[in-house]
């Protein structure tokens, strides 16, 4: 018998495999990258929130009780920092930059635009609180701690103090350092 050659009716199958991996592999890096920037944007979002929850808490311990704010607002219930409006205020103002604060009350919700310190450290110096019937009225600020302005109110003017006198001894000196010491007094 003679062997004869039968070709194969069924082609061989194409090697798709390494494509297979490489898409595979980019797929799962994108899901990385997604990930990745999601955790990011969560982190500022969350971060930006809570500076601004953390400066609305500190000015609602400077202004819980202000009368003007009790009598237009009624008692303050939450107070936040909105940095985007603050922005949007200052951005042709020529004048003192402002802060804008969202407060929530008892009775009515309103916006306080404040002035803070120059230095820095949340202090309020001036505001003006916008009711939600379009009035601005000036609230009253009790200055207790430092403006950031050296001023004749920085003067403690209170009663003298008394001061003890301390006894100072002089050295002892003999022969001639005596006489120097003499002289030079």
């Amino acid at each position: 018998m003679s062997a004869t050659f039968q070709p194969d009716a069924t082609p061989p199958a194409k090697s798709t495999s390494g494509l297979k991996i490489v898409l595979i592999v980019l797929a799962v890096l994108a899901l990385i990258g997604l990930l990745i920037c999601g955790g990011f944007a969560a982190l500022i979002y969350f971060g930006w929130n809570q500076a601004q929850t953390a400066m609305g808490e500190e000015f609602k311990r400077q202004l819980q009780g202000n009368p003007v704010i009790e009598q237009e607002l009624g008692e303050i219930e939450s107070m936040s920092v909105s940095l985007v409006e603050t922005a949007q205020r200052n951005e042709n103002n020529t004048g003192t930059p402002v802060m804008v604060l969202h407060v929530d009350g008892s009775q009515a919700d309103g916006v306080l635009l404040v002035e803070t310190s120059p230095q820095g450290n949340n202090q309020i110096i001036s505001a003006t609180l916008e009711t939600e019937d379009g009035r601005s009225i000036p609230v009253p600020i009790e200055n207790t701690g430092d403006d950031g302005v050296f001023d004749a109110s920085d003067i403690d003017a209170g009663e003298p103090v008394e001061v003890e006198p301390i006894e100072v001894e002089e050295p002892q000196v003999e022969g001639a350092e005596a006489e120097e010491a003499v002289e030079a007094r």
